[in-house]
């Protein structure tokens, strides 16, 4: 089988068309995916708005990548590489991200071109059973059937993509303030990582409710889509998102980005000049401490940013008095307030016995936040464990 996978890195893009890269890193991106999905679990009886939404953003990611293992898994002349950005993120870039959209766009066309598939099935077996080879074109072709008969709207991880607000369910009526609640996700362009947003915000009671004017709902969804849709400071989103509607005040907003994403295989892949020292201390823990080949490190993050206060912005002549929030930051915690976040959390994602044998090891103060960070585990079973 060929396949078609390549790296990104800033000078060069080397192309990788063979089954040592594809096949393990999808195998390790959807067991990462498959574990922070049970982290983050939540059923058809789970309630909160919020627990809900994270939940579902995880799923679709997973489904996607899924996806794109099918798209990707025989090479075809008219199909660029699948492109990985594996000295930053180690997700796929933003541009394969958004052919999917394309790809839902012009789905029932793509498939109404090809055959039958059992017809392409039957020409497989005969073309197998007469030169003992795959016939990589109709394989191709069966593929990418398969691949579009996948897309779905509401099941995939776009590049951009958000519910409407709701009103939240502890909102007490007759207050002077309505309570929303909103989640959207993202693909950011500049650092191919996946987010997932959620947040609450106010809306004044003097104002027309949310649910029942349109406009002022289509004000709201276009704002946030406007700011939300790339991955600024979370504080300065939370900013530009209170600015950009003026009886709109954000009070909560949690966000949790994925990356980076670390494998053996793909970071081999790669020229070790490249690698800066994290890349090289990484793949030494996974060497040294990890005991299967599709053994993974996933980072991410939470941010939180809550606001402290309400101030009025004195206006003038052209511009009436405005409201504003003051976010909180700490700076007894010089992460999170470089990043401007209330509450920073690193999170990493990796094997219970790598674990295990890594915090003995010197070799973990050289891996960015590792320390730091709570660590999730999986084991051989599939299970999840959480350690502070």
């Amino acid at each position: 089988m060929t396949v078609s996978t390549q790296l990104v890195k800033p000078d060069a893009i080397p192309v990788l068309h063979e089954d040592s890269l594809h096949q393990p890193y999808f195998k390790s991106l959807r067991r990462a995916l498959s574990a922070l999905c049970a982290y983050y679990a939540a059923d058809e009886k789970t309630e909160d708005y919020e627990t809900r939404s994270i939940a579902e953003y995880f799923h679709q990611l997973l489904f996607t990548v899924e996806a794109l293992e099918m798209k990707y898994a025989y090479r075809h002349e008219a199909y660029n590489s699948m492109w990985i950005d594996i000295l930053g993120s180690g997700f796929p870039t933003l541009m394969v991200m958004a052919e999917i959209s394309a790809d839902l766009a012009n789905k029932e066309q793509r498939l109404a071109g090809f055959p039958k598939r059992e017809m392409l099935l039957q020409l497989s077996l005969d073309y197998m059973f007469k030169t003992g080879s795959e016939p990589e074109a109709i394989l191709w072709q069966l593929a990418e059937i398969s691949y579009l008969r996948m897309l779905d709207q509401r099941k995939v991880f776009l590049p951009y993509a958000g519910h409407a607000p709701e009103r939240d369910a502890s909102d007490v009526s007759g207050s002077k303030l309505r309570t929303y609640q909103v989640a959207w996700e993202c693909y950011d362009f500049l650092t191919n990582r996946p987010y997932v947003h959620a947040m609450k915000f106010h809306q004044d009671a003097h104002e027309d409710v949310l649910e029942e004017n349109p406009s002022l709902m289509q004000q709201v969804v276009n704002a946030i889509k406007a700011e939300g849709s790339k991955a600024s400071d979370v504080g300065i989103l939370a900013s530009s998102i209170d600015e950009a509607v003026e009886w709109l005040h954000p009070k909560y907003l949690r966000r949790i980005g994925l990356g980076p994403f670390y494998t053996r295989a793909a970071l081999l892949a790669m020229d070790q000049e490249d690698w800066e020292d994290a890349h090289v201390a990484v793949h030494e823990a996974l060497t040294k401490h990890g005991t299967a080949e599709d053994d993974y490190m996933l980072f991410f993050n939470h941010e939180v940013v809550f606001s402290r206060e309400q101030v009025v912005m004195k206006g003038n002549l052209l511009r009436g008095d405005k409201i504003r929030e003051v976010f909180f930051l700490p700076e007894v915690d010089p992460e999170g307030y470089k990043r401007h976040a209330s509450i920073f959390e690193p999170h990493v994602l990796l094997s219970h016995s790598m674990l295990q044998s890594l915090m003995q090891d010197p070799l973990a103060d050289r891996i960015p936040l590792f320390r730091r960070a709570k660590k999730i585990t999986y084991d051989e079973r599939g299970g999840i464990n959480v350690f502070n």
